[in-house]
């Protein structure tokens, strides 16, 4: 939600806002199979945020964002040891207040930097949220903590340690340093305190404007992989959105593989507020075939973020009132046929506070005891109800 929201508290230059989330919905497991324990669960959780924004100058500012999360743990039989890449930050920052089979609670500093700021040079030093992607439900670009395509709240994004720095070259043309510190994975959801500094992700990456596009280029090492790659994203004939990126990533080690990901999608805002979006990614990391990744799961190592090579999805939302707005995704996996449907309705109870509902129906081949069936078959129906409010 955008900053105009009242303050808790707001003086000299100082800015506290505080924001509560609660969840709770119904899921329903497929039956007989290696992931799951039970076939039904009760999920519930609890973010409260308090953020912090200041300024000591007109050119200098920072930003504080500690959240207190609770949750429900998934019957999970199996759990995956190996971290997707690019997720880690420093466990100097989190602290684990209770964790069983059941449930997890946690405090933690999502996100904390200061930002020094000149009309053509931008430096921000800490935790901080990263988002290089230009294309929407999938982004090949977002390397550090991405949205999963059927997120429909993201108005928080985690941060990561990094420095980044903004350098106008010209009116229309910037370039951004960025260099983001990697951290060991010790176990779930525990990462080490001090950085392994040979890991450092480091990126450029240069944007230009012109009259119809936007177009970048960016490269440098992520993870264990040197990447190249760039994007474009502009409006063609006052009517049709294009977003386009990816990269290509080459293998440091042996043991790893080379890939390359693309994302496209069009999209057009109607004058009765129908708006929709259309996208496809290729996924060249993508296994072959659904037993292999029915042996990655068994083996305790996470697959990649796409199991498949081609996906499409198509969103429309839409403005019922001022005060009720509704939310669909399709989305579906090319390579075994599974979907995933979701929607999502939002209603605003007050200036500070909202209702949301989001009903997921998954579809495709379902997992039995020795493997998957399908990606997203292999997944829950949910139905879930969040309250939100701002104070």
């Amino acid at each position: 939600m955008p900053w105009s929201y009242p303050d808790f508290y707001e003086a000299n230059n100082l800015e506290i806002k505080t924001f509560l989330s609660t969840a709770v919905g119904q899921l329903v497991y497929p039956q007989g199979n290696f992931i799951y324990n039970d076939h039904t669960d009760i999920n519930w959780s609890t973010d409260l945020r308090v953020i912090t924004k200041g300024e000591f100058n007109k050119d200098s500012h920072f930003e504080l964002n500690i959240i207190e999360h609770i949750q429900s743990q998934p019957p999970l039989k199996i759990v995956a040891n190996t971290p997707v890449a690019g997720t880690g930050r420093s466990g100097l920052f989190t602290w684990e207040q209770h964790t069983s089979l059941n449930s997890r609670a946690e405090l933690a500093i999502d996100t904390a930097y200061l930002q020094k700021q000149s009309p053509h040079f931008d430096l921000t030093l800490g935790r901080q949220p990263i988002n290089l992607a230009s294309t929407f439900y999938f982004t090949p670009n977002d390397f550090f903590k991405p949205f999963a395509a059927q997120t429909f709240y993201r108005i928080y994004k985690s941060g990561v340690d990094a420095i980044r720095a903004e350098i106008g070259l010209t009116n229309l043309s910037q370039l951004t340093l960025l260099a983001v510190l990697s951290y060991d994975y010790q176990a779930r959801n525990d990462w080490s305190n001090g950085p392994n500094w040979s890991e450092t992700s480091f990126l450029a990456k240069l944007t230009h404007n012109n009259e119809l596009l936007e177009w970048s280029f960016l490269g440098g090492t992520v993870d264990k992989y040197t990447v190249a790659g760039g994007s474009l994203q502009g409006e063609l004939f006052n009517w049709l959105g294009i977003r386009a990126e990816g990269h290509y990533g080459e293998a440091e080690t042996a043991s790893q593989p080379d890939y390359y990901q693309i994302a496209a999608g069009i999209e057009h805002f109607h004058d009765n507020s129908i708006f929709w979006r259309l996208e496809y990614l290729y996924n060249k990391g993508g296994v072959t075939s659904i037993q292999e990744a029915s042996q990655q799961l068994q083996n305790g190592m996470s697959a990649s973020k796409y199991l498949g090579k081609h996906y499409g999805a198509l969103g429309i939302s839409y403005e019922f009132t001022p005060l009720l707005s509704g939310n669909t995704l399709a989305m579906i996996n090319l390579s075994d046929d599974s979907h995933l449907f979701s929607v999502n309705l939002v209603y605003s109870t007050s200036d500070e506070a909202e209702v949301s509902a989001t009903l997921t129906l998954p579809g495709g081949d379902k997992p039995d005891m020795q493997q998957l069936g399908s990606e997203f078959g292999s997944q829950p129906s949910s139905l879930s109800c969040v309250y939100r409010v701002y104070f």
